[in-house]
């Protein structure tokens, strides 16, 4: 097992990010030569500390205390095999074929990556992880959940302004042939109804180990984790970071070409949100509109 941790980039700023994902990942080979991956994959985060795993996963997980009082997570697939969460993810996907008949554009001759890469884009409980190839569109899913998710709290000039927190932005480079066939696989499907998928240049990773749910301590078991690298960026940066992402057409119509996308284009266009006045100075002390 692989003993050297992940790399973490502690940024200050979006214009670090921008000059870190240019340089990309790259190998010394000697004083003349370096080497670049043949690809890198992209995933963002709104929280630095939640992982990468599958959304089926998650949902099949769950959190004990030990006798000692520290917290392990209890997991269903561990515990009952690789052959039940084959048969179950079976189960799901044949449902939600079933439940995919007569809707329009929807191909019934896809195949079942096809139809996971489908479902997986509107909510559909998944053995695959959602990566992108373009490190701004992981950086824009990054920022725009944590703004979603603080929006509930309160006003955004106040929680983003001098916010000590870090959204993080995942990145898997391709250095050589990683992939074992049915164990961790990239999933390149794109189905013809998914228009969301191709819009955000999407694809998937698939990971089936009887031992690990997560790519981090899988890698690990591999000698791997050279092939990862996190970036953190601070919270404050949202504002900077956001416009730039909208004159990179990186929005949410764009990003989203549906009614989902328009709705959500809508009400940042017209500062209900609040993105705009981000970039505002905010006076804790001073009086506040309720």
């Amino acid at each position: 097992m692989s003993t050297v941790p992940v790399e973490i980039r502690t940024l200050n700023s979006w214009a670090e990010f921008i000059e870190s994902v240019r340089k990309g990942p790259v190998r010394i080979l000697d004083s003349a030569r370096q080497a670049y991956p043949h690809e890198v994959l992209f995933r963002g985060h709104a929280n630095t500390d939640w992982r990468l795993w599958a959304p089926l996963d998650r949902r099949l997980t769950t959190w004990v205390r030990r006798p000692d009082g520290t917290l392990e997570y209890w997991s269903a697939r561990k515990t009952q095999g690789l052959a039940w969460y084959d048969n179950l993810c079976s189960r799901v996907l044949n449902q939600f074929k079933q439940a995919c008949r007569g809707v329009p554009d929807v191909d019934p001759t896809a195949t079942d990556d096809e139809y996971w890469a489908l479902g997986r884009h509107f909510d559909l409980l998944t053995p695959l992880l959602d990566w992108t190839l373009s490190p701004y569109v992981a950086a824009f899913f990054a920022f725009a959940e944590r703004l979603r998710y603080m929006e509930h709290g309160g006003s955004l000039a106040y929680t983003v302004k001098g916010n000590k927190g870090s959204v993080r932005v995942w990145a898997m480079a391709m250095w050589d042939e990683i992939e074992i066939p049915g164990q961790f696989e990239i999933v390149r499907a794109y189905p013809r109804a998914s228009a969301r998928q191709r819009a955000q240049s999407g694809l998937f990773t698939r990971l089936r180990s009887e031992e690990h749910l997560e790519v981090v301590p899988y890698f690990a078991s591999r000698g791997l984790t050279d092939h990862l690298v996190a970036y953190d960026l601070p919270i404050d940066a949202a504002s900077h970071a956001m416009r730039d992402l909208q004159l990179m057409n990186i929005t949410p119509a764009t990003l989203f070409p549906d009614l989902h996308g328009a709705a959500w284009q809508a009400n940042v266009d017209n500062n209900l949100i609040h993105w705009n006045s981000l970039m505002y100075d905010f006076n804790p002390d001073a009086d506040q509109d309720p």
